[in-house]
């Protein structure tokens, strides 16, 4: 029996670009982080995770969820999601009004997509397991900036400019701010941008 979950069409478009940014290109040959790995929270929430191994971005979005889906996971390709983005931007209804719906059965991994204001769709099925993120942060240590011996924490540039262009709207917003958190200079650092999104990811050595 198919199960139906859907979501507003231009939080689904926001929420896939901001996931593309921190997903490994297909030139880097790990097709496994070339995905988000979607969890179906609850009857109102779907979580998408996705990292390249260096940052890790975590945002939530809201969305009726089929109620037997709630509590599975399912993998999906960003960057062959780009055609049914596309046609989803492009919607005649206006994204604000439109609806993405996510088609899974239990006992499949296969997913489909589906614009209902313009028909595109699109269908995948990926196998594998993602990486066990949730082991590697520890959130309750989070607190703040100092370090116990003062030193400095290093960012590179390149993270910083994935980082500006992280939307929490639809269109950029100048007055959106992260929250930097951290517990010790050599290990992840956490930004929090509103409520629904969290980055983690390493500093670099400072020489």
């Amino acid at each position: 029996m198919s199960e139906v979950t859907t979501i507003a069409s231009n939080e689904f478009v926001r929420v896939v670009n901001n996931a593309t940014l921190f997903a490994a290109k297909p030139k880097d040959g790990r097709p496994l982080l070339q995905c988000s790995e979607v969890t179906f929270l609850d009857e109102k929430t779907v979580r998408f995770v996705t990292t390249d191994s260096y940052d890790l971005i975590v945002e939530t979005v809201e969305a009726e969820v089929s109620l037997a889906m709630v509590g599975h996971v399912r993998l999906v390709n960003l960057f062959n999601l780009k055609p049914l983005v596309v046609a989803a931007k492009s919607s005649p209804q206006g994204r604000t009004f439109a609806r993405i719906a996510i088609t899974t059965t239990i006992d499949n991994l296969s997913v489909e997509l589906k614009d209902f204001a313009t028909g595109a769709t699109f269908t995948q099925k990926v196998e594998g397991t993602y990486p066990d993120w949730r082991k590697l942060f520890d959130d309750s240590k989070f607190n703040g900036i100092a370090s116990s011996d003062g030193t400095p924490l290093g960012l590179t540039l390149s993270r910083l400019g994935r980082l500006s262009k992280v939307r929490l709207y639809d269109r950029a917003d100048d007055t959106v701010a992260a929250r930097l958190e951290m517990h010790d200079v050599a290990k992840p650092y956490r930004m929090t941008i509103g409520q629904r999104i969290t980055v983690y990811s390493m500093p670099v050595r400072l020489s």
